[in-house]
């Protein structure tokens, strides 16, 4: 970590471990809470990517939480604080739907192609400039007519080639990085064929999480509006969810583009 930051390279961490020695007690804290503070101190700094090929529990699962994105593998990841606590054959869907799993691969090649595909489309750190070659015109007719949500974004994307994160949570909304005209771009759609695309306080947070990482590495973000508004159903008042929303792109100094579709 400490040669990263120096450096300004990404990190990828890959979790398969059941935890810490017992036997080995405070100085294995000790030793997390070494790499915690690392994580922290390059957050906004540096990309760090989490590959969850096995069992991550305990203290692991808390690191792998605090990366910016973390690639699962379906029927294999299990990633819990209490071992054991994630049952049936498929082990991922919690951290799907509680916002932690970024993207659940099918196997573990299609997860490392998503590790590889991420690196290759973000910037080395926040002092870099995210460019990919340009590989479709940008000046394109994009036809946008009935199209929502994840298809709108393929069609506005190069090539239609994205990377779709957190698909499986608050669905209403997709958060998403591609390259547009060669330039890599963090898009948020609101999907009109999932309850009108109302916003969601698990929609605001998802989007806050997108648009704070875009800015902490001036990633424009691009969001594509079509939704009823926001969904007064939920058991709580959300005020302060989307006040934290509204924040992340008040704060936001990277380029911010709103497109109402």
């Amino acid at each position: 970590y400490e040669q990263a930051l120096r450096v300004g390279a990404p990190v990828i961490g890959v979790f398969d471990s059941a935890g810490a020695v017992v036997a080995d007690g405070a100085p294995a804290l000790t030793a997390y809470g070494r790499v915690m503070k690392c994580v922290s101190s390059a957050s906004g700094i540096i990309p760090q990517i989490g590959l969850v090929s096995g069992v991550c529990t305990g203290m692991a699962a808390v690191i792998a939480s605090m990366l910016d994105v973390t690639v699962t593998v379906k029927s294999v990841s299990e990633i819990a604080f209490h071992s054991g606590s994630a049952k049936g054959e498929d082990k991922t869907p919690y951290a799907e739907t509680c916002g932690l799993c970024a993207i659940n691969a099918e196997d573990e090649a299609s997860a490392v192609a998503s590790v590889r595909a991420l690196i290759t489309l973000l910037p080395r750190n926040n002092r870099d400039v995210s460019d990919v070659e340009p590989t479709d015109d940008p000046a394109r007719l994009v036809p946008a007519d009935e199209l929502t949500g994840l298809a709108l974004v393929k069609a506005l994307a190069d090539n239609g080639q994205v990377i779709d994160l957190y698909e499986a949570f608050a669905p209403e909304l997709t958060t998403a990085l591609c390259a547009i005209g060669g330039r890599t771009c963090g898009v948020i759609a609101t999907d009109a064929s999932v309850e009108d695309g109302k916003l969601t306080p698990k929609g605001a947070r998802k989007a806050a999480r997108l648009v704070s990482f875009c800015d902490a590495f001036s990633i424009p973000v691009v969001t594509l509006v079509d939704a009823e508004g926001v969904d007064n159903s939920a058991p709580r008042e959300p005020a302060p969810v989307f006040g934290k929303l509204a924040k992340a792109y008040a704060t936001a100094t990277t380029a911010k583009i709103s497109v109402v579709v």
